[in-house]
């Protein structure tokens, strides 16, 4: 029998050329040995090679259907996440937990910090429902700590460029936005992360301008995209810690930029 050597995606990229073939000569087992004829997959699991530990990365995002996973993890009674949750959690060990996804695009920050009862709820502008903010930063971070995970978080990118997010209720441009939610996190001194009950800075190293900027046709072009990155990197840049750029491929021109 002739091998054929297939990484992960030539496999998937095989697979999904065969189904197509097989609905057409009738479909069913027969089908598919009358095209490929008697085969064997062997899957080898070691390792080629190593792989960066950011990449074990779970998200936790207010998406209007999985708040109520959110929630059910937590004990707000008793102001504290589920022990058999955070056991289950670190079972998983992931090395980060990120903080935003599309929600970053109208996530304000401010609405999550500081004591529960005072938090105003937000409708989502994407996915539908209400999300109270009972899980803001605090809690996330809090839960991070319990399960060995670094904290990664998702700045408003001027909405990647989406004009009806793009400023703040006061219309206030995104950027100082961002900067205001580091120096929460870090400023040793800042009364609402301290009003919370965390007198020592979160120590929050990663942080993510934006989310799939690329992804939407009436957001940011490919310059804009390029350039509005470093009035970020400028504005946050007093806690002297690290930006990470958010997108998604979008093609070599916007890799390249």
């Amino acid at each position: 029998m002739k091998t054929k050597r297939l990484n992960r995606r030539g496999f998937i990229e095989g697979l999904g050329a065969a189904v197509p073939a097989v609905a057409l000569r009738g479909g069913g087992t027969g089908g598919a040995q009358a095209i490929a004829g008697p085969s064997e997959l062997l899957v080898d699991p070691c390792p080629r090679f190593a792989l960066a530990p950011c990449l074990y990365m779970q998200l936790m995002e207010p998406l209007g259907v999985a708040d109520g996973s959110m929630y059910a993890a937590r004990d707000f009674g008793a102001q504290r996440w589920r022990e058999e949750v955070v056991e289950s959690s670190q079972g998983l060990a992931p090395t980060l937990l990120r903080w935003g996804g599309c929600c970053c695009s109208y996530y304000c920050w401010k609405e999550g910090v500081g004591l529960g009862h005072r938090r105003k709820p937000m409708r989502s502008q994407l996915w539908g429902g209400v999300y109270d903010h009972q899980v803001g930063t605090h809690e996330l971070v809090d839960f991070c700590r319990r399960i060995g995970a670094d904290p990664l978080l998702v700045g408003n990118f001027e909405s990647g460029g989406r004009r009806q997010w793009a400023t703040d209720s006061q219309g206030n441009i995104r950027l100082g936005e961002a900067a205001e939610w580091m120096d929460c996190c870090e400023n040793p001194a800042n009364a609402q992360r301290r009003e919370r009950g965390a007198q020592a800075p979160y120590g929050v190293t990663l942080w993510q301008i934006g989310n799939e900027t690329s992804s939407d046709p009436n957001g940011f072009g490919v310059e804009d995209a390029a350039r509005k990155p470093v009035g970020f990197a400028k504005a946050m840049r007093p806690a002297d810690h690290v930006q990470a750029e958010g997108g998604r491929d979008a093609g070599p021109h916007w890799l390249q930029r």
